[in-house]
């Protein structure tokens, strides 16, 4: 069972699934999914996009480079926090939380999303996309630049 949840202002739905099987009285019987905790599944979105495919993908340069250089509308460039502040104010993102955007298929206009699987149904109410999590896909610079840093001194130093 698919379930596809439409969150005002968000680009794709939220969706949310079980997995049954039919047994010999043709009785469903829901899988239990913990057996796949910690795999990854692709789950592909129909979405239609025409700009730049890195403005959506919060793992692209884009978002994690200090050298990728992009102007705004008034010819400056666009500061790393800046971009990543319009990526979630604008819910640019075309997979969920847990989730990272592999592929665009620009022919059939959908996205490929490799997901962590889910293992429980949530309550309708309850589903949401989590901003914060959204956050969390972004590369961490602060921890590349210190490694960066300390590898190189490293170097110096023997």
């Amino acid at each position: 069972m698919i379930l596809d949840v439409e969150e005002n202002g968000m680009k794709i739905p939220k969706v949310e699934y079980e997995v049954y099987k039919i047994n010999q009285e043709n009785s469903l019987i829901k899988l239990n999914l913990n057996v796949c905790k910690n795999n990854k599944i692709e789950i592909s979105i129909p979405i239609e996009i025409n700009d730049n495919i890195d403005i959506y993908n919060s793992s692209s340069g884009y978002y994690n480079d200090i050298c990728y250089i992009t102007t705004s509308v008034y010819g400056t460039d666009i500061s790393l926090k800046d971009r990543r502040k319009e990526y979630i104010d604008n819910n640019l993102t075309l997979c969920e939380e847990n989730c990272i955007l592999i592929d665009y298929d620009y022919i059939y206009k959908s996205a490929k999303c490799s997901c962590e699987v889910k293992i429980e149904l949530p309550l309708i109410e309850d589903i949401k996309f989590d901003k914060e999590k959204l956050k969390n896909n972004f590369v961490d610079i602060n921890n590349i630049t210190k490694s960066i840093y300390f590898r190189e001194l490293k170097k110096i130093i023997i």
